[in-house]
C-alpha cells in the first residue's frame, strides 16, 4: 500500500489520468510491470495537515534535496 499526498501518483498509476510527460510514462509503466508481480493499492492522505507519516515524508524529501 503506497499513501502519497499527490493526487497524481495514484491517478496515473490506476490509468484515470494521461501520462503525457516522459517522467509520467516511466512511472505508470514501472507499476504496471511491477503490479504483476506484487499487488499495490493507492491510498491518498490530505498533504500538511498534521498526519504524523506523510509530513515525516515531507522532511525527508526536502532533506533530501538540500
Amino acid at each position: 500500500t503506497i499513501y502519497h499526498d499527490y493526487m497524481g501518483i495514484g491517478k496515473w498509476a490506476c490509468d484515470e489520468w494521461k501520462a503525457n510527460l516522459p517522467l509520467t510514462k516511466d512511472y505508470k509503466e514501472f507499476i504496471k510491470e511491477s503490479r504483476k508481480k506484487i499487488e499495490i493499492k493507492f491510498v491518498k492522505v490530505k498533504g500538511h495537515s498534521g498526519n504524523k507519516y506523510n509530513e515525516m515524508a515531507d522532511k525527508l524529501a526536502r532533506d533530501v534535496l538540500k
